[in-house]
């Protein structure tokens, strides 16, 4: 599964892969929204209500973390409760969505201080069709 933020005027996502694809490097990146339809076919596009943050301040915030690196520690992090192995710097997609409210300063639900343990499931659980 995966997560992301679309653009205000949704033409737009902004995701942290670990994929590498044909002119876009791995980690967080910008991608026209046909191009990213076109990677994830079985993928359906959910909201995430926030009662505090207006889709503007999200898709602002959401730019500050553009080119930031894939993070792999956070995912064995993840896998092995070996929360050291998360890395500040970097980011899944998952702790890409769930690290943005939080610079805003609305979480969008308590995780303890550990980014590694947002999941999507756990994002799509909150969001709405």
């Amino acid at each position: 599964s995966h997560v992301a933020f679309v653009s205000p005027c949704g033409t737009l996502v902004r995701e942290a892969s670990s994929t590498r694809r044909k002119g876009y490097k791995t980690g967080v990146r910008e991608v026209p929204i046909d191009v990213w339809k076109s990677w994830h076919q079985s993928h359906e596009l959910r909201w995430i209500p926030h009662e505090h943050l207006t889709h503007e301040a999200v898709w602002a915030e959401s730019g500050k973390y553009l080119g930031w690196k894939y993070d792999w520690g956070g995912i064995w992090a993840f896998v092995t409760r070996l929360l050291w192995l998360e890395h500040p710097k970097r980011l899944t997609c998952s702790e890409y969505v769930y690290t943005v409210p939080i610079a805003l300063g609305h979480p969008l639900f308590s995780l303890d201080d550990h980014k590694n343990t947002a999941t999507p499931r756990d994002l799509r659980m909150i969001s709405k069709e």
